[in-house]
């Protein structure tokens, strides 16, 4: 998942966790998880995510102590028909069942995002565990999606594990028990403490055993506490603790009452029962009834003081009030006595003409003036004017605001001195004009300072509808800019200029083409030739005269194939002289192997990718 800071419990969630210290039931409910900015947003107002893609159910809640718990839920993108940048997770609960479920908790991790691709790209399921505050809340649910529930690999292979070993430790002790006939006589025996076991020796024991903690209905010797709430005890003798009060004062008469403290104190003579006031005078009761009284030194009674703790009286050192009118303060003391002091106030202040450099205040400091001036050619006196209606020589005929005036020094180039007066206006729609003039020559055009408005519409020209924005960030421009509607482009894709090329193909716009691999066609490859080498032979056979005879012989490979005119022999043979044949018919065979894999080519240039996106609204 995204990198998410630590979750912000919500106005709402704050709600919910005074009123589950309360005893009210608090449930978690669901996850939802969006890919909303939270911009201006307050956190804890919200009472939903920004931007809801998706909800997923919790799986489980797992107690952590010091008010936190652990809450796993499950992403997956089985149901998910269009993937988003997962910017955003908020947690749902109410108070008890029937209670409104409300955002309870939420985060968001901003760009640093991951992206969910939509079902067409499957994913394993996701197991996510966020841990949550709840405060001291005692009694906390969440609620399931009865149809899906997800477990992760590890939970199942240790709670199989267990089940497992549970089973194999209870086979053994059942089989164990059924092979002892004796197994419930051993266990008895055991339990009872018993040599032999039969009905009677069972209740003996149980017997013995009661009378240790059980006091029969018969009466008889108890062992132990007695530990009475809300019952009478009546007892000729009793020892041991008792513990408890007994509820009426005929049983009480009974105790034995305590005369000493544990220091061996009398209590009735050592310690005060009641106290009672009249006035200066405290009445003491002992625990015997005896009185006795102290008069305290209360205020009707007490010294008043007439000095302080260093001997100085106080009628005349200190001041007992102090009265105002206009400059004059009267101060009286403790005796009565007033005097007089004057102070120099606000009426009576000498006023500042220099601030503390020693400038003079009228001349280096803008003054308000308190009338309207709506000609704008007439204020050229340095000062802040307050402009409103219908304006003269403005750079509007109507408007609302405020105009500072500027008078420096000049000194032009011919080193004639003079004033460089300096306008700039300021109306209530957010715009800022500036013009000045030198000396009483004619003043400048007003000119327009770009505001926040103005270089939206600048962008907003900048980049209409149609245009193409590109960044190595993954913002959305309709977030960065704040206007329009962008989509990202084709993936792979390059631009390409439309319009007829120069080697005469033409691209319309909006059309596309190319291919990231190419295989080559027979004719596209270049013009070639194969060039083969035939290897030489011998040829072998036997040479043929068959005699005298003019016919050749078939299967020699060098014959007689007549005789030559006018040079025959009886003898016959080559020595006759004649024709002869070579017989050397014969075929090669000439055989060009394939080479290549059959394979396309890369056919992309060295390229980067970046974030591709083209407004439509």
């Amino acid at each position: 998942m995204a990198k998410f800071d630590d979750l912000t419990i919500t106005n709402n969630g704050l709600d919910m966790i005074a009123l589950s210290q309360s005893g009210a039931k608090l449930i978690f409910t669901k996850i939802k998880l969006g890919d909303g900015q939270i911009g201006d947003n307050d956190v804890m107002k919200l009472t939903d995510i920004i931007n809801e893609r998706m909800t997923s159910q919790i799986s489980s809640i797992e107690a952590k102590g010091e008010g936190q718990v652990a809450i796993k839920f499950t992403v997956d993108n089985s149901e998910l028909t269009s993937g988003f940048f997962v910017r955003e997770i908020g947690i749902f609960a109410k108070i008890n069942e029937g209670g409104e479920e409300k955002l309870y908790a939420y985060t968001n991790a901003g760009n640093y995002t991951n992206y969910l691709a939509d079902n067409k790209t499957p994913i394993d399921a996701i197991i996510t565990k966020i841990d949550l505050a709840i405060g001291n809340a005692t009694d906390i649910n969440f609620t399931v999606d009865k149809s899906i529930i997800y477990v992760s690999l590890e939970d199942l292979e240790t709670n199989l594990q267990k089940h497992n070993s549970n089973i194999d430790s209870h086979t053994e002790a059942f089989t164990k028990h059924n092979d002892d006939e004796n197994a419930h006589d051993n266990l008895i025996k055991k339990l009872f403490d018993l040599s032999e076991v039969t009905l009677e020796s069972i209740k003996s024991k149980i017997k013995d055993w009661s009378k240790e903690v059980c006091l029969p209905l018969s009466g008889g010797t108890m062992k132990g506490n007695i530990n009475a709430s809300g019952y009478n005890i009546t007892a000729t003798k009793f020892i041991g603790n008792l513990q408890g009060k007994a509820n009426s004062a005929a049983n009480a008469d009974l105790a034995t009452k305590a005369n000493q403290d544990s220091q061996g104190q009398t209590i009735n003579t050592t310690y005060v029962k009641g106290i009672t006031a009249s006035n200066a005078t405290l009445t003491l009761t002992k625990g015997n009834g005896t009185t006795s009284t102290v008069t305290i030194n209360n205020v009707g009674n007490s010294t008043k003081a007439t000095q302080d703790s260093q001997g100085q009286a106080i009628n005349t050192t200190y001041i007992k009030s102090i009265t105002a009118s206009n400059a004059t303060l009267t101060v009286t003391k403790g005796n009565g006595t007033t005097s007089t002091v004057t102070i120099n106030n606000v009426e009576n202040s000498k006023k500042a003409t220099q601030d503390g450099s020693g400038n003079t205040i009228t001349t280096h400091y803008l003054s308000r003036n308190q009338s309207t001036q709506n000609d704008m050619n007439a204020c050229t006196v340095e000062g802040i004017y307050r402009f409103s209606g219908t304006l003269k020589n403005g750079w509007t005929s109507d408007s609302w605001g405020t105009l500072l005036v500027f008078n420096n020094q000049y000194n032009g180039s011919s080193g004639v001195s003079g004033t460089y007066l300096v306008q700039i206006a300021l109306p209530t729609d957010g715009r800022m004009w500036t013009r000045q003039r030198v000396n009483t020559g004619a003043w400048t055009s007003w000119n327009k300072l770009a505001n926040t408005t103005d270089c939206t519409d600048i962008l907003k020209k900048v980049y209409p509808v149609g245009s193409i924005y590109m960044s190595t960030v993954s913002t959305n421009p309709a977030t960065l800019f704040g206007f329009g509607t962008w989509e990202a482009m084709p993936a792979g894709r390059v631009l390409l200029a439309q319009g007829k090329s120069s080697w005469g193909t033409t691209y319309n716009a909006g059309s596309t083409g190319g291919e990231a691999t190419h295989q080559l066609t027979v004719g596209e490859l270049p013009s070639h030739n194969h060039t083969a080498t035939i290897s030489t032979t011998n040829l072998t056979g036997w040479f043929t005269n068959n005699g005298n005879s003019d016919t050749a012989n078939g299967d020699g490979t060098i014959f007689k194939a007549s005789k030559r005119t006018g040079q025959g022999s009886s003898s016959g043979g080559a020595a006759d002289g004649g024709k002869f044949t070579f017989n050397g018919t014969h075929a090669h065979t000439i055989a060009i192997s394939n080479i290549g894999s059959n394979q396309p080519h890369n056919n992309i240039q060295p390229y980067i990718a970046v974030y591709i996106w083209k407004r439509v609204n």
